[in-house]
Formats: C-alpha cells, sequence, structure tokens
C-alpha cells in the first residue's frame, strides 16, 4: 500500500495526469470537507488533477510525503486507508500538512482509488491562499 501511495505522490510532482487517473476506478465519488459528494467522470477527475498539479507548482511544493495513519480492512477487496500528506518546499521546510481517507479496492488484481474522503486539505489550502 505505501508503495501504491509513493509512486502516487510522485505523478504529481512529475504533472504524470495519466498515472493519476489510472490508480482511480471511474466513476470515482469525491467527498468534501462539508461532505458533499462529487461524482467524477475521468475526463473531469483529469481537469481536477491538472488543476491541482498548478496549484503545487503556484504554492512551490517540490516534494510531497505521506505517513500512513491507519488502514481498515473492510473485506478481501476493500480497505480504508488514512494518510497524512506533507507537502515540502525544495527546501525541505514543510508548506503544508493534509489529512485524506481513500477507499481503495481490487480490480482486474490492481489496487484502485474507488473513492476519496477530504478531511482538512481544502480549508489548509484555503488559508494559504488567503495569506499570500
Amino acid at each position: 500500500m505505501d508503495r501504491f501511495f509513493g509512486r502516487y505522490a510522485e505523478s504529481f510532482l512529475k504533472a504524470d495526469a495519466e498515472f493519476i487517473a489510472g490508480v482511480y476506478e471511474f466513476p470515482m465519488t469525491f467527498y468534501t470537507e462539508a461532505g458533499e459528494a462529487v461524482a467524477f467522470t475521468e475526463e473531469a477527475f483529469n481537469n481536477n488533477s491538472k488543476n491541482l498539479i498548478a496549484l503545487y507548482k503556484e504554492l512551490g511544493v517540490a516534494a510531497v510525503n505521506f505517513e500512513r495513519l491507519d488502514q481498515y480492512v473492510l473485506s478481501n477487496c476493500l480497505s480504508i486507508v488514512t494518510l497524512k500528506w506533507y507537502f515540502c518546499d525544495d527546501a525541505g521546510a514543510e508548506i503544508y500538512n493534509a489529512t485524506t481517507r481513500y477507499l481503495i479496492g481490487l480490480k482486474e488484481g490492481s489496487l484502485k482509488i474507488k473513492a476519496v474522503f477530504v478531511i482538512d486539505e481544502t480549508s489548509k489550502i484555503a488559508v494559504l491562499k488567503s495569506a499570500s
């Protein structure tokens, strides 16, 4: 699981939208901090990923690391994984961190993200953007 998310993190830094989309199962559901559910098609998700990549560049993110906080096995093919992401500048200083939960499943022998639950990233980014 850690290797899966390590490659996922690297793909954002490499601006590899194709790889990013490849780890998701579509349609994918994205749950916001406010509890709203947004269903993403692959095309809409790719546009969102491009916007997120641009945002990371704007914020000066040069490194993305994570810590797996927990993992709950729901069945033989479903898990919920909670990660704390660390977004750092090129000197290694933390710009911000965020907690996200993922519903992960197996599809044709590969791990796929089926849903994302944003815990606090949106509000932390809003604070950063308002300070600049």
